[in-house]
C-alpha cells in the first residue's frame, strides 16, 4: 500500500520554516533571510520515502497584514491550512511560550494534526526546552512536540517519521526526480531576492520584488534577464550601489546559487525599476506571480 499526503509547514517569521524544508529535502528549493516574511508564496517540496510521498507546502510567516501583498500572503497561509494532512508548527524555542505564538497555536487547533517543533534548540539550554514543551502539553495533551535544529539538522528523521504516520493510502503526485512543483523561473526569482534581502538593509528588502522576464538555454550556459522592482528612486540607487558595486554584488552572489540550479554556466543580467507604492496595486503583485 502506497501512502501519500500533504503537509503545511507553519510559523510566525523568521522561525525557520524555510530552513527546515530546505533541510529536509536536502536541497534549497526556498529562500532563507534573517529578515522576517522572507517568503511570499506558496513553495511545494517533495519528499519521497519508502512507500509513500509527502508534498511540503513552506508559508509565509504569520502577521497581520500591512498593505495589498501582506493581504495576499495572510490569504495564502489559510490557504494551505485546507484539506491538509498534518501541520507542522514551527516555533522558534526562543520565543515559543509568546502570546503570539500560543495565539497562533489556537487558530489552527483541529484543522489537521500537529506536529509542533520547538526550532533552535542549539541556541536554547534545557531548562528553556522543558519550560516549552510544558507550556505546549498543559494546553493539548495530544500535541506531538520534537525540540529541532533546521540549521544543524538535528531531530529532522524524528519529525518525518511521526508526520509518516498521518499519511493516508493515496497516489504518487509527483515523479521520484521530481523536487518542486515551482517552475525554474520563479525559483530563479527567489534567488536573486535572497541575496537581495542579505546585502541591502533596513526597511528596503521588503520593498522589492522580482521580474524573471526571460529564461534563455544557449547551450553551454544559460541566459536569466531579470528586473527587480523598488517603491523610490532613493532604493533604486541604493539597489546599483556606487558606479554599480551593490548590484554587481547581488548579481555575482545569486549567479553562483543559479549555476547550481540550472547546472550550467549562468549569464544574468539585472534591472531596477522603480514602481511606486507596488505592495498596493494588484496589478503588479500579480504579475509578480502573487
Amino acid at each position: 500500500m502506497f501512502k501519500s499526503g500533504f503537509v503545511s509547514i507553519v510559523g510566525l517569521p523568521n522561525a525557520g520554516k524555510s530552513t527546515f524544508l530546505n533541510a529536509v529535502l536536502n536541497q534549497k528549493i526556498s529562500i532563507i533571510s534573517s529578515k522576517p516574511q522572507t517568503t511570499r508564496s506558496l513553495i511545494q517540496g517533495v519528499y519521497n520515502g519508502e512507500g509513500y510521498q509527502m508534498v511540503f507546502i513552506d508559508t509565509p510567516g504569520v502577521q497581520t497584514p500591512k498593505n495589498k501583498l501582506g493581504e495576499v500572503m495572510a490569504k495564502s497561509v489559510k490557504q494551505s491550512l485546507i484539506d491538509v494532512d498534518a501541520i507542522v508548527l514551527m516555533l522558534d524555542i526562543n520565543y515559543a511560550t509568546s502570546q503570539k505564538e500560543m495565539e497562533l497555536y489556537k487558530s489552527i487547533k483541529g484543522k489537521a494534526p500537529i506536529v509542533a517543533c520547538l526550532n533552535k534548540c542549539d541556541t536554547a539550554d534545557d531548562e528553556k526546552v522543558l519550560k516549552a514543551i510544558g507550556a505546549l502539553s498543559s494546553m493539548d495533551s495530544d500535541i506531538e512536540i520534537i525540540p529541532i535544529s533546521a540549521k544543524e539538522n538535528k531531530n529532522l528523521d524524528r519529525v518525518v517519521n511521526v508526520l509518516e504516520q498521518y499519511m493516508k493510502e493515496g497516489p504518487k503526485y509527483y515523479p521520484d526526480d521530481m523536487i518542486t512543483d515551482q517552475p525554474e523561473r520563479v525559483i530563479a526569482g527567489e534567488i536573486i531576492r535572497e541575496k537581495a534581502l542579505n546585502l541591502l538593509y533596513d526597511e528596503l528588502p521588503h520593498g522589492i520584488g522580482i521580474d524573471v522576464m526571460g529564461i534563455e538555454d544557449e547551450g553551454e550556459k544559460v541566459g536569466v534577464y531579470a528586473t527587480i522592482y523598488c517603491e523610490r528612486d532613493s532604493h533604486k540607487g541604493m539597489i546599483i550601489g556606487k558606479h554599480g558595486s551593490m548590484l554587481q554584488k547581488i548579481g555575482k552572489s545569486a549567479r553562483m546559487d543559479l549555476q547550481k540550479l540550472f547546472d550550467k554556466r549562468v549569464y544574468l543580467e539585472l534591472y531596477v525599476k522603480v514602481v511606486k507604492d507596488w505592495r498596493n496595486k494588484q496589478s503588479v503583485i500579480s504579475d509578480l506571480g502573487f
